[in-house]
């Protein structure tokens, strides 16, 4: 509603600059406005490295002409949050608008629009497990007053100048429920609902943030497993690809079992970032109901995934997990050595890549108990605790480089299985 009544900051003459990190749902109407309108859009281009919006590029965007620039406060794709001061300012010197896309971050911090500077926060409370309504909230009332009307009926007023219909009673009672709800998550928290929903939101981000490293690290040991961007602040939100397998076929296996995912493959990041072009990206989101043991079940079906190769170093890998090299440089002089000493094939190669640990250890420490895996693993044999610790004089004299001195600490289990090339 904010793009169809944004008429005096969108004609001929004027720019609005979006960024191709936001969500469709802050793109498409101010698009379809400057389309109508006669304005110029400009792009806010992402890192295709870490997958954030550089703050250095906001100089040369931003101009004499520029009328508004919408932008989300965090990525819902790939969870890097923006940095908005930096840029806020920037517009303001030039009498524009700042739009804040709020959504993909509202159920993770909290966000005092006068802290930012932006003069409008959008916001829909599905976010956080409310109802499906949105909200616009402005810091100033004149800023309001600027934007055309686009409301039925000709006498509103105020708010209702950009409201189509009437309120969504029922709803509106849900998004008060879903709020108090968050607000009493710590029930340590007291004081006003603004004071509880800080302080439980605090808890809920420590906690996050434990479950959020070990669904990071978890995915990392997978071999197959690509992440997407690396962005220095980041909201537990995370895509990544599984390597020759279709981001929906991916979603639907991960559904049979039980986890919730979204394939995301028409997204304006993924294309600028050439993750279509290879079937899309998975995406993954925590909640403060999340637990590490539905991040293990995830790793564990996106492990099964790969080829019999791939699930066997990563087997390998869980079993010993203290074997990994410390630094990446470690990891070089061990791939090397590796290399020299373990007759290796495409696949083993492809997985001692340099920075790739957990794949390249855990493939060489694979050659030797089962032999090289020069053809497909054919069969999965059990192999006990006991077959296990007889195997390590074997493991520990063949592939210890001086360089990597190798510790093995059991897994409480009493079995694992071991894939052997017939």
């Amino acid at each position: 509603m904010l793009a169809e009544a944004s008429s005096s900051r969108a004609g001929l003459g004027y720019e609005v600059i979006v960024s191709r990190l936001d969500d469709e749902a802050n793109i498409a109407p101010w698009l379809r406005a400057a389309h109508r309108y006669g304005a110029k859009v400009k792009w806010a281009e992402v890192d295709i490295e870490t997958g954030e919006l550089p703050t250095w590029q906001w100089e040369s965007l931003i101009s004499k002409s520029t009328r508004l620039v919408a932008v989300n406060s965090a990525s819902g794709t790939l969870g890097g949050v923006t940095d908005l001061r930096a840029m806020t300012k920037l517009v303001h010197d030039v009498g524009a608008l700042v739009v804040v896309d709020h959504s993909a971050a509202a159920p993770y911090r909290l966000l005092d629009i006068r802290e930012t500077d932006a003069d409008v926060v959008t916001v829909n409370a599905h976010a956080w497990g409310g109802p499906p309504i949105g909200a616009m909230v402005f810091r100033d009332p004149s800023v309001m007053n600027s934007f055309g009307s686009v409301s039925t009926n000709p006498y509103a007023t105020g708010p209702a100048r950009l409201e189509i219909g009437v309120h969504q009673f029922g709803l509106l009672a849900g998004v008060v429920a879903s709020i108090e709800y968050l607000a009493a998550l710590d029930e340590s928290a007291r004081g006003s609902r603004r004071e509880r929903l800080a302080v439980s939101m605090q808890s809920a981000d420590a906690y996050l943030n434990r479950v959020f490293d070990y669904l990071m690290v978890s995915l990392r040991s997978l071999p197959l497993v690509m992440l997407i961007g690396r962005p220095e602040a980041q909201i537990p939100v995370v895509s990544f690809a599984v390597h020759k397998v279709p981001a929906d076929r991916v979603v639907q296996r991960l559904a049979d079992n039980g986890i919730l995912a979204i394939a995301n493959t028409g997204s304006r990041v993924l294309d600028v970032l050439g993750v279509n072009d290879v079937g899309g990206a998975v995406t993954v989101g925590l909640a403060h109901y999340s637990t590490m043991a539905e991040v293990d079940q995830l790793v564990r079906e996106l492990a099964s995934l790969g080829d019999p190769a791939a699930r066997f170093a990563y087997t390998v890998s869980r079993i010993f997990p203290n074997v990994l090299p410390d630094n990446i440089s470690s990891c070089a002089c061990a791939a090397c050595w590796m290399g020299s000493r373990v007759p290796m094939t495409g696949r083993t190669r492809f997985a001692a890549i340099i920075g790739q640990t957990e794949a390249a250890t855990a493939w060489a420490m694979a050659a030797l108990p089962c032999g090289p895996l020069t053809g497909r693993a054919r069969s999965v044999v059990p192999m006990t605790r006991a077959r296990l610790v007889s195997s390590l004089p074997r493991l520990s004299s063949a592939f210890t480089p001086p360089c990597m001195p190798m510790t093995i600490s059991w897994p409480s289990v009493a079995s694992a299985s071991i894939l052997r090339s017939r």
